[in-house]
């Protein structure tokens, strides 16, 4: 125990992190999240489901993930995707997709479930129409006439079809029935009288119905009336896409005249969605957020009326669209490829998108490039490959010679026995095997300048054993991180539930040795084992098996890192573990079952993944160290 003691005080003074943390053997729970969540089809298409498993915000690989549908069929019971083939239905109906966990080694079991609604085959082609009728309000003497107009989007509905009626029946009359425009004749009164007079727009095989009013004062001669307004909102529609803004301008108009000053305010529907640059004024800047599915917003202005004018509102109605996923695609190229029992399937719906489903038994690729992680191989070997891509350019003799194939269009192909390509290109959303083996393999960060010039990789895994003469050095220089990084070269590295992020932005504090990064790429993994490695690190933190801690950066001499001295030696352990490498090879590289998966910013704009900071992973050093009665060493001799 003094001994214990004597060596914390050492690591103390030698400048760098150490934290007694909570036991890491504990029963550990997980969250099973399904995408896309409520969603919507059409009769007889088709919907891809994902699965994913997190242990907090870590990834957790391994386990079996079970599918059940209450309605329609899905392409297979287990797996972490699943195709739901939307039954035929003769009205709207939903059906309820479970999934569940059934844990592995410390993690427990758990399980989600989302709704699909299914649409018949006509109504799911059925366009949302809006119906407005101006003026919204009016006052006319009895025995006057009142011009309404009913506007019905989108353009291209048939407005001729809008059917008009009174409330009360009979209380004066209406020139026609049917149409835009009609005129109402108010009947005498001898006091003040209401009138509802409604538009309806029953609806198609194309478009969806609607209905919309005006409501009307009927005066006796002696009292005045207040004149109609009509407030218009330009534009009346629009589309904007995540962070982006647009420019919305009311006026209100007596007849065709503008009135002079009015008060105008402004609200939002719903009002988490978005923002606008002020609540009053003719003028306003609808400001759009991040969304994970498109969201429909209502912008509404609103006179309130004066003396001697009725009030009136007018809306804008507008589509806030999520990342396009195209600009997240990983993008797989390579030189020569064998597959067997290949499946080409589309199109298919993938998180909103139209994908082509490619499958094989096995798939030999050779001189491979995946972009995001900066991935290169001499070769790739998949087991039971599902890649889900949005082209395929390339070629290939057993699919007719040139290969241009977009997701969208309607293809069935094979299975096919043995299909050999020649120089390839694929656009990938999501891509998974039961295992995969590289070599010559390594991960290169994005270089985009700075004091900080590469955004990492980050590589976490809840225990890591080295073995075959490990040794980590520096601080040393790879290519412009100069003496800011570790190497660490291993002859075997193994880690379960291993998972590798790329992301999006990376801004790194190495004297507080904290970092913060959005989450947008992964590879989820539950195994890897690499041989002969070699990484150069700016930052990992690692806990030992006594519950010590320990953070340090590039930056920091590797002899004052690991205690007793053991920076180099035939091997080591530890547990939670958190790498962010500018630079990572291996002569080999095995995955056990993976998911290369994309997951655009969320709509805070902030990672909610393991590189959240302090939270979540205690990715700070900004905490004082805390003692318990007896500390072991964070790595010790494998």
């Amino acid at each position: 125990m003094l001994l214990a003691i004597i060596l914390v005080v050492i690591i103390v003074a030698a400048g760098f992190t150490v934290y007694l943390t909570s036991p890491t053997w504990l029963p550990r729970s997980t969250t099973l999240t399904i995408s896309p969540a409520d969603s919507a089809a059409a009769s007889g298409t088709q919907v891809v489901f994902a699965a994913s498993v997190k242990y907090g915000s870590a990834a957790v690989g391994g386990g079996t993930i079970t599918w059940q549908t209450s309605g329609g069929s899905l392409s297979k019971n287990t797996g972490t995707t699943v195709i739901f083939i939307a039954p035929t239905v003769t009205s709207n109906e939903s059906f309820t997709i479970t999934a569940s966990f059934g844990g592995t080694g410390v993690y427990q079991s758990s399980s989600a479930t989302t709704q699909v609604k299914v649409y018949p085959p006509k109504a799911a082609q059925a366009a949302e129409t809006f119906l407005t009728v101006t003026p919204s309000v009016f006052e006319i003497h009895g025995g006057g006439t009142q011009a309404l107009t009913a506007t019905l989007q989108p353009s291209g509905a048939p407005s001729d079809q809008i059917v008009w009626s009174l409330n009360p029946a009979g209380f004066g009359s209406l020139s026609s029935t049917t149409g835009a425009k009609v005129n109402y004749t108010a009947p005498s009164v001898e006091h003040n009288s209401s009138v509802t007079i409604t538009a309806t727009f029953a609806g198609n095989d194309q478009y969806k119905a609607s209905t919309a009013k005006s409501d009307g004062s009927v005066l006796p001669a002696q009292v005045a009336t207040k004149n109609s307004t009509v407030l218009e909102v330009t534009p009346s529609t629009f589309s904007v896409g995540p962070g982006g803004s647009i420019e919305l301008t009311a006026e209100v108009e007596v007849g065709e005249t503008p009135l002079t000053n009015p008060v105008v305010t402004w609200s939002l529907a719903p009002t988490n969605v978005g923002s606008l640059s002020s609540t009053t004024g003719y003028v306003v800047t609808y400001s759009a957020p991040t969304v994970q599915q498109n969201t429909t917003v209502t912008i509404t202005a609103s006179f309130a009326g004066d003396a001697s004018d009725l009030p009136s509102s007018g809306v804008s109605r507008g589509v806030v669209t999520p990342p396009s996923m195209a600009q997240y695609l990983y993008t797989l190229s390579f030189s020569s490829a064998v597959m067997t029992r290949l499946s080409l399937t589309g199109p298919i719906i993938l998180n909103g998108t139209s994908v082509t489903l490619v499958t094989a038994e096995s798939a030999n690729l050779s001189q491979i490039n995946l972009t995001r992680f900066g991935l290169t191989a001499s070769t790739m070997y998949v087991d039971d490959l599902t890649l889900y891509s949005t082209y395929i350019n390339g070629t290939s003799p057993g699919l007719g010679g040139a290969l241009s194939i977009k997701g969208g269009q309607t293809i069935n192909i094979g299975p096919k026995d043995t299909v050999t390509f020649g120089s390839a290109t694929i656009g990938v959303l999501r891509m998974e095997g039961d295992s995969a083996n590289l070599t010559g393999m390594a991960c290169e960060g994005e270089n985009v300048g700075g004091s900080e010039p590469y955004i990492p990789s980050v590589i976490t895994a809840p225990t890591v054993s080295m073995s075959n003469k490990y040794s980590i050095t520096g601080p040393t220089t790879w290519q412009s991180e100069v003496n800011m990084v570790s190497n660490l070269t291993t002859g075997r590295i193994d880690l379960p539930q291993f998972q590798l992020l790329h992301p999006v932005s990376f801004t790194f504090d190495r004297h507080a040795k904290v970092f913060n990064a959005t989450e947008v790429w992964s590879l989820s993994a539950s195994s890897a084992t690499a041989i002969k490695v070699s990484a150069f690190i700016v930052y990992f933190r690692v806990t030992g098996g006594e519950m010590v801690t320990i953070i340090a950066t590039g930056s920091d001499n590797p002899n004052n890192l690991i205690p007793f001295g053991l920076n180099t030696g035939g091997g080591f352990q530890g547990l939670d573990i958190t790498v962010a490498p500018v630079y990572f090879s291996a002569s080999q590289l095995g995955l056990g079952s993976f998911v290369i998966s994309i997951t655009p910013p969320s709509t805070s704009g902030s990672s909610t993944g393991p590189m959240a900071g302090p939270s979540a992973w205690g990715l700070s050093s900004g905490v004082a160290p805390r003692f318990a009665t007896e500390a072991r060493p964070a790595i010790r001799p494998a």
